[in-house]
């Protein structure tokens, strides 16, 4: 029996656990051990993101008008829902590229998932693109770059499909299905052309309310035009009457077109997730979905053999997971599952 960091409190967390465990409570075990899975998976994945938004070569960049795709970037901008285009301002050139729009992104987006987003695929809300000066300016600019890449990310995926390319090192390309271009990805992109940096203090223990600032921070939700992979044409009418549009403080375009909008990250968030559900409603990815399960199923099995073999106390997970199945039971809490902090001035 593991005896080490055992808490105080009820017998039933104290106390060994009754084996061999009842169907039901073998059941609930084996479902919270699928659930560690996930979140352990979860985690590892949101450090990825979090090193490939600081580091420049984990994102797009366009120091040119003529902007082109290189193939060891292709997997970046497949399985996104769309394309986060962050242009040159003040605040931000000549600096890496802040980390609280990441922040806000990740936690809207788990929200929007329920806490279990898609990650098997390297799937995100969105691929970074960094714009730089001598890039394209204009939101008409962007669309023509944006396109420009779009293309070539098709050309080269059709070419994977048809087995004529090979990767940068010169091997096969990984499994065909973690390079699928997204039909949001091709209809709509955001730009961030006003970036605020938040106002705390943290001599004095103030932390950035990453929900505040999802809602203070502004972008442009922009239809490229592009709907043909979509099934139906994306529409702002709604946002703009519920209330959601604010000005778009822009001098390149009329205040009255209907293709761009400026809302608050968190709407722009829900708007593209909302869009996304809409194409995966009407065409099920259910091979990926099967896959994720499979694998969480397949580690609670090998742990449950390990335990049936060891005994249930003597593998940490399922000490733990027995105990944790009971509190939740009694309606308490043991051993919540806590995400790493992202920043420690974050909350």
């Amino acid at each position: 029996m593991l005896e080490t960091g055992e808490p105080a409190g009820p017998q039933w967390i104290r106390g060994p656990a009754e084996e061999p465990l009842s169907p039901e409570l073998r059941a609930a075990v084996v479902e919270d051990l699928k659930e560690s899975w996930y979140f352990g998976e979860t985690e590892e994945y949101r450090r990825f993101l979090k090193a490939a938004w600081i580091n420049e070569g984990y994102h797009q960049t366009i120091k040119d008008p003529n902007v082109s795709l290189e193939p060891q970037q292709l997997y970046r901008f497949c399985n996104k829902l769309t394309a986060f285009y962050w242009m040159p301002s003040p605040q931000v050139d000549g600096r890496p590229l802040p980390m609280t729009p990441f922040g806000c992104i990740y936690k809207e987006w788990v929200r929007y998932h329920n806490g279990r987003p898609p990650i098997e695929f390297q799937d995100f809300f969105a691929h970074l693109v960094r714009v730089y000066p001598t890039g394209p300016t204009t939101i008409q600019e962007v669309i023509i770059a944006h396109k420009s890449l779009c293309q070539e990310a098709v050309s080269l995926l059709g070419r994977i499909e048809r087995g004529e390319a090979k990767r940068p090192n010169g091997l096969a390309w990984r499994d065909p299905r973690a390079y699928n271009l997204n039909a949001t990805y091709h209809g709509i992109i955001i730009m961030i052309d006003q970036y605020l940096e938040p106002d705390f203090d943290p001599d004095l223990g103030e932390l950035i309310d990453l929900d505040e600032q999802a809602q203070k921070l502004t972008v442009l939700l922009v239809r490229t035009g592009d709907d043909s992979n979509l099934c139906a044409p994306i529409n702002f009418e709604e946002l703009r009457t519920d209330g959601f549009c604010l000005p778009l403080a822009r001098s390149d375009v009329s205040a009255t077109r209907d293709d761009v909008v400026r809302v608050s990250l968190a709407t722009a968030v829900k708007f593209v997730s909302d869009l996304h559900q809409r194409e995966v409603d009407t065409h099920p990815p259910t091979e990926a979905v099967r896959d994720w399960e499979q694998r969480a199923q397949r580690y609670a099995d090998e742990t449950m053999k390990k335990a049936d073999a060891d005994g249930i106390d003597n593998v940490r997970q399922t000490w733990t997971a027995v105990r944790r199945v009971k509190a939740a039971r009694k309606g308490e809490i043991f051993e919540p599952r806590e995400p790493y902090p992202f920043s420690r001035y974050w909350k």
